[in-house]
């Protein structure tokens, strides 16, 4: 794989991104009150118009956790779906293990319990039990494919210069990126990719003066642009890849658009032991 030796210029950019989602881990939490106590997070999460008392945690509501009960929130579609530091959450305790070397059960286990963590010490709120299978399992389902398309981004060149296939695994995988800014290619060795076979495709288009129905878009609008993006990781037929691992072969799919941000996530057909 190609570490980011090459790329120093760019490395204080890369920094950002992975930077602004591990202020949302629980361990970027202060311990001391202040009017400003976790005023990042709030920025993070404003749109789910949560009170600041959701995130006021003290040792008092680490024990009321501790004991329970867990329950079944009413968080909206959206948020446990992808959305809001569920199953995107989740990934990022996933990418974070497994760019450091770890295997895929071992990365399984350190997101699962990373979710319970943030369950029990990262909200005033009651552990839920969907928010927690949402993090803590299917984020690692979504983890993996992250990882694993990042880490293919950094070994496929096909022209690209090094900085900008850098660029993009960071874009894909931030703590990816992240570790490799840290390390360099101090990991390379544990994930070899088998130079798997591979289909991509992409579109874009824009529709206009289109009439909608019910249970499509939001509402009606003129114009609307479209993203589709398809990538398919380990086709068979490839002489000497053998489907030994949890995902050596998945079919990850994403469509975005101007009206409803991500119409769909489709992360599925993983196959592998």
């Amino acid at each position: 794989m190609i570490g980011f030796e090459d790329v120093r210029d760019v490395r204080l950019t890369l920094l950002a991104v992975p930077i602004a989602i591990i202020l949302s881990l629980p361990v970027a939490q202060p311990k001391t009150k202040s009017p400003h106590r976790l005023k990042s997070l709030h920025r993070f999460r404003t749109h789910r118009n949560l009170s600041h008392l959701t995130f006021d945690v003290s040792s008092a509501t680490i024990r009321r956790n501790l004991k329970g009960p867990w329950v079944v929130d009413n968080d909206p579609f959206s948020v446990n779906q992808f959305l809001h530091l569920h199953p995107y959450h989740g990934s990022i305790y996933h990418t974070t293990a497994r760019s450091a070397a770890l295997g895929y059960w071992e990365s399984a286990l350190y997101t699962f319990l990373g979710s319970a963590l943030w369950e029990i010490a990262g909200e005033t709120e009651p552990p839920s039990k969907n928010d927690h299978i949402a993090r803590g399992i299917v984020g690692s389902f979504f983890g993996e494919a992250l990882f694993r398309m990042a880490s293919w981004t950094l070994e496929e060149s096909n022209g690209v210069p090094k900085v900008w296939r850098a660029v993009g695994a960071t874009a894909i995988s931030p703590m990816t990126g992240f570790n490799r800014l840290v390390f360099g290619n101090r990991f390379d060795a544990k994930f070899p990719g088998y130079e798997p076979a591979y289909f991509t495709r992409w579109n874009f288009g824009a529709p206009v003066a289109e009439r909608r129905v019910q249970g499509t878009s939001k509402s009606t609008r003129r114009n609307e642009a479209l993203l589709d993006v398809a990538f398919v990781y380990g086709l068979p037929g490839k002489p000497n890849y053998i489907y030994r691992r949890p995902f050596d072969y998945f079919n990850f799919e994403f469509i975005a658009s101007t009206e409803n941000v991500f119409e769909s996530i489709l992360d599925a057909r993983a196959i592998g032991r």
